[in-house]
């Protein structure tokens, strides 16, 4: 079972080999080469145009208190076509267009969203990122506090630095 890794690696070196000497053969070595880069180019655009949408998305979701499991599933797998849109040959280009399409995404969604939890302690709460409204007031300020007769705090007291010399 700690081969299978490294047996499915081989397995795909061999397909992309196999796949690409096919293409070769038939339209060309210099027009394969050509697709394998185009594909390269559009795996990394792909990257930069949507992952920053989606961040964006996830995080709104987030803020909105809502359950943000779909977009990172949309995420995840654009991510990974990408990625293998990225890597060269023409199996690894099928396998990235096929996460592309929004039913793949869907399927993908239903099988993984019964393993996803979703926790947030502070989504639910509106006051995130939110400024206080109500008046600033400057200046300088020192922490007293006051004892009672035995010796203990009595609470936080604010004076300002100016208000509180002695007599």
């Amino acid at each position: 079972m700690r081969w299978f890794p490294f047996i499915l690696l081989c397995l795909l070196i061999y397909l992309e080999t196999v796949i690409f000497v096919r293409v070769a053969e038939s339209i060309g070595v210099l027009t394969t080469l050509i697709l394998v880069v185009l594909t390269s180019f559009l795996g990394i655009s792909l990257v930069k145009s949507q992952g920053v949408k989606n961040l964006f998305l996830i995080r709104k979701k987030l803020a909105d208190g809502v359950n943000p499991a779909e977009e990172i599933i949309k995420n995840m797998a654009l991510v990974i076509a990408s990625i293998l849109l990225i890597l060269p040959g023409f199996f690894t280009d099928f396998l990235g267009s096929l996460l592309l399409f929004s039913s793949i995404q869907k399927l993908i969604f239903m099988k993984l969203m019964p393993h996803i939890y979703f926790y947030s302690t502070w989504a639910a709460n509106d006051n995130f990122n939110s400024f206080s409204k109500g008046h600033t007031y400057e200046g300088e300020f020192d922490k007293k506090y006051d004892y009672l007769s035995n010796g203990m705090k009595y609470g936080d007291k604010i004076f300002k630095k100016d208000d509180h010399k002695d007599k």
